[in-house]
């Protein structure tokens, strides 16, 4: 089981901020970055094939598209930020043709220090709104003063050819997911090999290609059924790109436990 964070993913200003504790976090994965960071005890993160148990003071920074997940005790505490690219826009430069030969990492005492003062703006576990431009400037310094760590001391190595052919997947479905899309007419709109990009699809995502669509239709579904209780489960399912109810309700029930109907009805 596997979430694809649209919300995390289809704003071109995305910024939200967490504190989790007692948490597990199954995988996901959105088109923003990804900053976490133990404040108290530990936490137990995997990003791709990585997987590192963290310790206070650790962090472990994900690329966009990253399949990610964790878990935090009851005992412990862990922030996640995650924001879009545009927030460290010179960082994001950087890594455009190199990847970090490791997600997790630390920092010096005094950045750890510097980000623990000024991005502890919480309320019921959550970072409150940016509301002016001076709080603006303070959460793009925090991001910058850790990025900088992350720049200083995790080796950099060029970005394979694979991980770009993986995101222009990636953004070809969130772009097209309601329309009759497979691997091939994917292959054929981007100009690939269909052999090439299946291989590179299944060995770095390590899911069924149609689990993956089912997943941004069920997402957009669910927030249709969620915010406009005008409209017909029907309208919603085909809107989606199900191609029949029969599917639709069948997917929605596999990924939620529950109907559209039971959904709709949700205050």
């Amino acid at each position: 089981m596997f979430l694809h964070q649209v919300h995390n993913s289809i704003s071109g200003d995305v910024y939200n901020a967490y504190s989790y504790t007692a948490a597990e976090y199954a995988p996901h994965f959105h088109k923003s970055y990804e900053l976490a960071y133990v404040a108290k005890g530990s936490a137990e993160y995997q990003i791709g094939s990585e997987q590192r148990h963290l310790g206070a003071g650790d962090f472990a920074l994900v690329s966009p598209y990253a399949l990610h997940s964790f878990v935090v005790d009851g005992e412990s505490e862990m922030w996640v930020v995650v924001f879009a690219n545009s927030y460290v826009k010179t960082f994001s430069k950087l890594l455009s043709d190199t990847v970090g030969e490791t997600a997790f990492f630390t920092c010096e005492e005094s950045t750890r220090h510097f980000f623990e003062e000024h991005m502890t703006m919480y309320h019921k576990g959550e970072v409150a709104d940016i509301k002016s431009d001076e709080q603006l400037l303070m959460v793009k310094a925090c991001l910058y003063a850790v990025c900088s760590e992350y720049i200083r001391t995790v080796k950099r190595i060029p970005k394979s050819k694979n991980s770009d052919v993986l995101v222009q997947i990636l953004e070809y479905v969130s772009q097209n997911f309601q329309e009759d899309i497979s691997l091939q007419s994917i292959a054929r709109a981007l100009g690939y090999n269909y052999q090439y990009l299946s291989k590179i699809f299944n060995r770095t995502m390590n899911i069924n290609f149609k689990t993956l669509v089912n997943h941004y239709r069920f997402e957009y579904a669910r927030q249709q059924l969620l915010n406009n209780p005008e409209k017909s489960i029907s309208e919603i399912a085909f809107e989606s790109g199900f191609q029949s109810i029969r599917s639709f309700n069948r997917i929605y029930r596999e990924i939620s436990g529950s109907t559209p109907n039971q959904s709709q009805r949700i205050p």
